[in-house]
Parts: C-alpha cells; sequence; structure tokens
C-alpha cells in the first residue's frame, strides 16, 4: 500500500501549490501581497479542517467518494489561475472568486486524506496509517512549496502551473480508479468523466497566452 501513501503525498504537494499559485496570481494583478496570502493560507487550514469534519458523514463506498472528490480537485484546483484570470480581464468580482477557489479547494483536499486513511485501514493498522498518512501529508507540503517555487512557477508560469497540477490530481484518481475502485459501478462514468477533464485542462493549456493577455485589458 505503499503507493497509495504517495497519492497522499501527491495531494499534499498540489494542495498547497494551489495555495501558493492563487496568491501569486492576486500578488501580480492587484498587490496587497501579505494580506492576501496570510488570508489565502489561513482560510485553506480552515477550510481543510472543515473538509476533515465532512469526511465523517461519507459512510460507505469510500473509494468513490475519494475519486470524486480529486476529480472535483483537479477540475476547481487546475482552472483556478486562469478563471482568476479571466475574472480580472472582465473586471468582475475577483476577490469573491479568489476566496472562493481557496475554500472549495481546501474542503476538496481535507476531505480527501482522512477517507484514504481509512481506505487503508482497512488493510493496516490504524497506528501505523496515521504515522504514515501524516508524515506524507507533511513531506507534500515541503515538495508543493518547492515544486512550485523553483519548477512550475519559473518553467511554465501562474496559468499553466496550476493546470499542470489539476493533472497530477486526475493522475492520482486515476491510480485510485484503477487500483481500487475498477470492479464497482460508475466507474465507467468516472472514466469518461476524468477523460473530460482531462481534455479541458489541456485545451486551456493551449490557450493560456490568450488567457493571460486578458489581463491588459484594465491595466
Amino acid at each position: 500500500m505503499l503507493s497509495l501513501y504517495i497519492v497522499v503525498l501527491v495531494l499534499a504537494a498540489t494542495g498547497l501549490a494551489y495555495e501558493l499559485a492563487l496568491g501569486a496570481v492576486e500578488s501580480f494583478l492587484i498587490g496587497d501581497p501579505i494580506v492576501h496570502f496570510a488570508l489565502i493560507i489561513s482560510g485553506y487550514m480552515a477550510a481543510l479542517g472543515l473538509g476533515a469534519y465532512l469526511s465523517e458523514y461519507l459512510r460507505d463506498r469510500l473509494e468513490l467518494r475519494f475519486i470524486d472528490a480529486a476529480l472535483a480537485t483537479a477540475a476547481v484546483g487546475g482552472a483556478s489561475a486562469p478563471l482568476l484570470y479571466v475574472v480580472f480581464g472582465l473586471q468582475g468580482p475577483f476577490l469573491v472568486v479568489l476566496y472562493g477557489e481557496t475554500f472549495v479547494i481546501g474542503c476538496l483536499v481535507g476531505l480527501q486524506l482522512p477517507v484514504l486513511m481509512r481506505i487503508l485501514k482497512q488493510s493496516e493498522r490504524f497506528a501505523d496509517v496515521v504515522a504514515r498518512g501524516l508524515a506524507f501529508d507533511y513531506a507534500g507540503a515541503l515538495f508543493g512549496s518547492l515544486g512550485f517555487s523553483l519548477l512550475l512557477m519559473p518553467t511554465v508560469g501562474l496559468v499553466r502551473t496550476t493546470l499542470t497540477l489539476g493533472l497530477f490530481n486526475l493522475g492520482a484518481a486515476s491510480y485510485v480508479m484503477w487500483t481500487l475502485g475498477r470492479k464497482q459501478p460508475g466507474m465507467r462514468l468516472r472514466g469518461v468523466l476524468t477523460m473530460g477533464v482531462a481534455t479541458a485542462l489541456v485545451g486551456i493549456w493551449i490557450f493560456a497566452e490568450r488567457v493571460e493577455a486578458l489581463t491588459e485589458r484594465p491595466l
């Protein structure tokens, strides 16, 4: 089950990197980075807690619930930076969208870790699951921070960074789909949704320069 702990690492890494990307978009387009970075990170942490609390109400078919949350994270998180650029270019409610994305991504990521730990508990001692799960979770946060600042941001830019993170989330969902959920009902629909989200993210990737050009209008 080591591979599922790698999924935990991916979740933590992409979750933090999403928030760093959102903070960077806000800083680039509006300014006042200290206040908004603080609000984004604190709001994300609060949303993580809420998502973890809500996971208590997921009682059955945990593999499918995890896959659904991972697909939603890929869609919302992957499109988060492009959507902010579009909203800013259209002079829409930028801050409302920014903090809405922060909250939704935080809830989805916070939901997934407890669900995955409950899945792992079915084949491992709970004490081992908690220790390893939290270790990979914290390590993922480090990888997410370093990966965003040293790799993704300098090489692909802000818009394509969140799109890339969304593809990582799709990879995690696909892996769990293949290893744990492929025999369960409803998996074909989730496979179609995975392909649809991937196609949308790749399509936005191709037109990323046009999305970024929208910010030139109000400036």
